[in-house]
């Protein structure tokens, strides 16, 4: 799955940016024809080693899961685009810091019929 490129940089707010490898991770999947946008809480250790969205233990079930159902036209994307210390649940501050990443992938999707989010940060950052 391709990766897309954001044309926002980290926000001046983002105080996770300085303790990651990989900052900002964006979108992933076909954005010009996506019809499902995926939205997840946080990259993880492995999200952020390699750069992408959903290539850990959670991200290879999703995947997995979707190809066994032959659901191809998805984008993937996280609430919150830095990786959180440890791994922890990002804060409110970083939620909110984040949320114009989140704005602009869901504006910017012509063919989005359905936004699932993953989880209750997900949940919440869209509501």
């Amino acid at each position: 799955m391709p990766k897309v490129k954001n044309s926002l940089i980290c926000g001046t707010d983002c105080t996770l940016k300085q303790g990651c490898k990989h900052p900002c991770i964006g979108l992933e999947g076909n954005p010009s024809t996506a019809e499902i946008l995926f939205v997840g809480e946080a990259p993880g250790e492995n999200e952020d080693k390699m750069g992408l969205s959903f290539v850990g233990q959670a991200g290879k079930l999703l995947r997995d899961t979707l190809a066994t159902h032959k659901v191809t036209n998805f984008c993937i994307v996280n609430s919150v685009r830095c990786r959180p210390p440890s791994n922890r649940t990002p804060s409110a501050k970083e939620i909110q810091a984040c949320k114009p990443f989140l704005l602009k992938d869901i504006a910017n999707r012509p063919n989005l019929k359905l936004i699932f989010p993953l989880g209750n940060i997900s949940l919440a950052s869209l509501l």
